[in-house]
């Protein structure tokens, strides 16, 4: 607050107390949701990131979030429209339209963003995650019996 005393051309005084509001634009990544590590994951995994908006301006109804992530050297980015305000310290969790290809038995890296016009705090945008892909279940009970679990199988006792 700030305490403003104002002379006019004729030496009147009027006096008031002024509070000064910044508005920061600040809407970052707060976490990936999904994909998570598993066992055989497959080739259309769904990637929902969870955002945050840290700063102290309400982002109106209509306003658009450019999101998207990085995986094995391909680009996916999309545009997302709020369909309502994002209020200060409120989280949201969206699902992006594209999937990860993630059927690979592997420690996969992706690199997940999101974009806003005016975003003053732009090193939060950002997040750089792994998820493992485990192989199926293989097991044996003899030397030259191994069953996998991609293979119909009963057993008889």
């Amino acid at each position: 607050n700030y305490h403003v005393t104002v002379t006019d051309i004729n030496g009147c005084q009027g006096e008031a107390e002024v509070n000064l509001t910044f508005y920061i634009h600040d809407i970052m990544i707060a976490g990936v949701v999904a994909p998570v590590s598993g066992c055989e994951l497959n080739d259309e995994e769904p990637v929902t990131i969870a955002l945050r908006n840290n700063g102290t301006y309400s982002f109106p109804e209509g306003t658009i979030l450019n999101l998207g992530f990085l995986h094995e050297g391909i680009t996916h980015s999309e545009g997302f429209v709020l369909q309502q305000e994002f209020d200060i310290d409120e989280e949201m969790t969206v699902t992006l339209n594209e999937t990860v290809d993630l059927s690979e038995p592997k420690t996969h890296s992706i690199g997940a963003w999101v974009v806003v016009d005016n975003d003053m705090v732009p090193d939060n945008n950002s997040l750089l995650y792994t998820v493992d892909s485990y192989p199926p279940v293989n097991f044996s009970f003899n030397m030259d019996d191994e069953i996998s679990i991609y293979l119909p199988f009963t057993l008889d006792a």
